[in-house]
């Protein structure tokens, strides 16, 4: 077995029972105006076990996050966000 193929075994044992559980969300946040809020919103996300992208942007004001939702859920990942003090309002 080459190199190649051992890891992507590894990968497939690492990150397929993840990928059964996975979820995207769309969340709406107000108060986002600048890349420096996308970038604390998604430091902040990131910090969530169970978060395995996140993606704001300021310009439509959304941010867009994959997660496992056996490890957390949407409404945990909003109470997060709201939780900044920037005054970011999500939905």
């Amino acid at each position: 077995m080459n190199l190649r193929s051992r890891l992507l075994r590894v990968a497939l044992v690492l990150f397929a029972p993840m990928a059964l559980h996975a979820a995207t969300a769309e969340i709406k946040v107000k108060g986002m105006i600048c890349s420096s809020c996308e970038q604390k919103v998604e430091q902040a996300v990131r910090l969530l076990n169970g978060v395995s992208r996140v993606k704001a942007n300021h310009r439509s004001t959304k941010v867009e996050v994959t997660f496992d939702e056996h490890q957390v859920s949407r409404t945990e990942i909003v109470s997060t966000i709201n939780a900044l003090p920037d005054g970011f309002s999500a939905s």
